[in-house]
């Protein structure tokens, strides 16, 4: 109160024992005011002053805006922002590039791996094609690699009876540790 009338003081007005002023539950003592110059219509305010009887007071409140010196500093921070991007943007691609070498040497490895892995299936087979060739003349075997760890094997088998076979027959293959069957419809004479 003021001349025995309420005011409502502007916070940059207000003296920092009263802004910071609290009640005995620690809430601030001054913690909002308005006047709801936002809700008066100028016709609603003619209307009450014009009479003169009716007088709303005017009051200048100084305050500091953001200026030169504010948007300067906004502008080095982006500045800086940009920097770390573009920086960031640096790394990344570095990264992106020692990841497609890496990708590279591991698809040259992998290639290099798979056809080792051929070859040696390949000898073990054309050694399993010579034990089984030896066997008295009893069983031939044919056997060619396809690639990508793909082979067709054939057999034939004399001097047994196998009438009581009936087709599909399941016939499999093992190397060392890999195998594999298929079921075949086998030619018996």
């Amino acid at each position: 109160m003021a001349d025995g009338r309420v005011h409502v003081i502007e916070y940059s007005d207000l003296p920092d024992e009263l802004a910071f002023a609290t009640t005995e539950d620690c809430r601030l003592r001054f913690s909002a005011g308005s006047i709801a110059i936002h809700v008066l219509s100028r016709s609603f305010v003619e209307r009450i002053t014009a009479d003169g009887k009716a007088c709303l007071p005017f009051h200048r409140a100084e305050k500091k805006v953001p200026c030169v010196d504010e948007a300067d500093r906004v502008v080095q921070l982006a500045r800086e922002e940009a920097a770390g991007l573009v920086e960031g943007h640096e790394l990344i691609q570095a990264a992106n590039q020692r990841a497609k070498t890496i990708t590279e040497r591991a698809q040259r490895e992998a290639e290099l791996l798979k056809h080792e892995a051929d070859e040696y299936a390949r000898k073990v087979l054309l050694e399993l094609r010579d034990q089984l060739g030896t066997l008295d003349g009893q069983i031939e075997a044919l056997i060619k690699t396809l690639g990508s760890n793909r082979f067709w094997f054939q057999t034939t088998a004399y001097g047994a009876d196998l009438r009581a076979t009936k087709n599909p027959v399941t016939v499999g293959l093992a190397i060392g540790d890999d195998s594999g069957t298929a079921s075949v419809n086998a030619v018996i004479k």
